[in-house]
């Protein structure tokens, strides 16, 4: 389609540089000998933005370069620094649609809203017959429960790109939220019959299947998508996990296999295989499939406790259970529900289970002994004290999450729900994949009643942790408030299992 044309030359130079890029990786694992901690896996993103940087170097008018370093910071959650690239790239190309599609993107993660609506709207209208700047404009407007606003933006892409599967995707979600399953159904269908020779119609399909559990249905589409693209790892890892599901963890380990096959930075993937290893208390492989996945998802903190705990196990050493990492073989389906209709009562300020991941040389900060000065100081129950350095910490570094996460939560137990949303809004802007961060941000929408956005918050919580029983739960709550019985239901059982 025409508007893809435009980016085969970027999607071209990024394919060499990403394998030249693996290949070292591959090298330096299979050479370096010895156990590495968490700390010491250098993440292959950073590798990148050197790597691009150097091009930069030799041309600084490279647009694609600065577009594909911004695209990196942005997956690493810096995105200040994203911004940055992209308005780089605009100053050589004023109209230049990625770099204005990424750049609304990125503002839109902030939740600097009305900046993220500017720019798509500058690349609409630079390139109207592309679709993907309405998608993410109707995102936004989701975002701020617009929602015939949004629906107006998805109904525009389609109509310029009637094949175009995210349109469909888009409507299917909006119906799906308000309960409205077989609705849902029908669109997604309706965008496999205008492309039938698109994988994503039936990946898409399977992922409305899965989260409705019907676990067969979401097998059979995962691998029609296969069938029309079998290089798309995406696709391998729905198929592993409809697998889990049915309880065949054999085939779902080839499937997670084959999906880092064919994408080897699929972290997911290598997630997923090390905890189906775990589960089978094989630590060797364990520890190397967590290690892989840090090569390209250093920053999160559950991924990072995984690796510790599995290299405690392999070294002889007594790890903590945690029971939220094993891997689901779908056997067990509980059927019993909650008594009240309330939100989870939030985890005590006090608790020390939820210590600062040590950090990296790369994110070593001024605000570091600010932050530890906060911990201390919360654990010592002078809340006033722990926000005080908190603050501070961040102002020394604005990329410090955790400081952002507990001034949040101390805002959150003292009822100031508005200092509350804006705390964890950063924290979840500085690690898009903070899942207690966005559960707490869930429940401060929540009681604001803002139950589109709770719902949207909880969603992230339980995309960065799948086995999330109080997000799922919680969940199921707005769903309720939103008129979305079967999901509610859905996310109750889930949260029992």
């Amino acid at each position: 389609m025409r508007y893809y044309n435009d980016r085969r030359k970027y999607i071209l130079g990024g394919v060499l540089l990403a394998l030249l890029l693996i290949t070292a990786a591959v090298l330096m694992v299979t050479l370096i000998p010895g156990k590495r901690s968490a700390d010491r896996i250098e993440d292959q993103r950073v590798k990148q933005i050197d790597a691009y940087s150097r091009v930069l170097e030799a041309n600084p008018t490279d647009v694609n370069a600065m577009i594909q370093i911004g695209n990196l910071y942005k997956s690493l959650g810096e995105l200040d620094r994203s911004i940055n690239y992209y308005k780089k790239a605009l100053k050589v190309d004023p109209v230049n649609y990625d770099a204005l599609n990424e750049l609304g993107h990125a503002y839109a993660l902030k939740g600097d809203y009305d900046r993220a609506i500017e720019t798509f709207e500058l690349a609409k209208k630079h390139r109207p017959a592309y679709p993907s700047a309405y998608n993410r404009l109707g995102n936004v407007y989701d975002e701020q429960e617009k929602i015939k606003k949004a629906l107006e933006e998805y109904r525009k892409a389609k109509k310029v790109a009637p094949k175009d599967q995210d349109s469909y995707r888009n409507m299917a979600r909006q119906r799906l939220r308000a309960g409205d399953v077989n609705g849902a159904i029908k669109i997604l269908k309706e965008g496999i019959k205008a492309n039938p020779e698109d994988a994503e119609g039936y990946y898409n399909l399977g992922n409305l299947y899965f989260e409705i559990k019907k676990y067969d249905d979401a097998l059979k589409n995962y691998r029609k998508a296969i069938d029309k693209n079998p290089k798309k790892s995406k696709y391998h890892r729905g198929e592993a996990e409809a697998l889990l599901k049915l309880g065949r963890t054999d085939d779902a380990l080839a499937s997670f296999e084959k999906a880092l096959s064919v994408e080897p930075s699929d972290a997911l993937a290598a997630e997923r295989l090390g905890d189906i290893h775990g589960v089978k208390a094989d630590w060797p492989k364990a520890v190397a499939s967590y290690r892989k996945a840090l090569e390209y998802n250093s920053r999160d903190r559950n991924l990072r406790k995984k690796y510790e705990n599995a290299m405690k196990k392999l070294n002889g050493e007594k790890a903590p259970a945690r029971k939220a990492d094993t891997a689901d073989d779908g056997t067990a389906e509980k059927a019993s529900a909650r008594k009240k209709a309330e939100l989870p009562e939030a985890d005590s300020l006090s608790d020390t289970s939820k210590k600062a991941p040590p950090r990296t040389e790369t994110d070593k900060k001024p605000g570091t002994d600010w932050r530890a000065i906060g911990d201390q100081r919360r654990k010592e129950k002078d809340y006033d004290g722990a926000v005080e350095a908190y603050r501070k910490a961040v102002d020394a570094d604005e990329r410090d999450d955790h400081s952002w996460y507990w001034m949040g939560r101390i805002h959150y137990s003292k009822k100031k729900y508005a200092d509350a949303a804006g705390a964890f809004e950063k924290a979840v802007a500085a690690n898009p994949k903070h899942a207690d961060a966005w559960y707490h941000l869930g429940l401060v929408y929540y009681i604001q009643k803002k139950y589109r956005q709770a719902s949207g918050a909880f969603d992230r919580a339980i995309a960065a942790r799948p086995t999330f029983p109080k997000a799922y739960y919680s969940r199921g709550l707005a769903r309720i408030r939103l008129q979305n019985k079967p999901g509610a239901i859905s996310d109750f059982k889930t949260s029992l299992e």
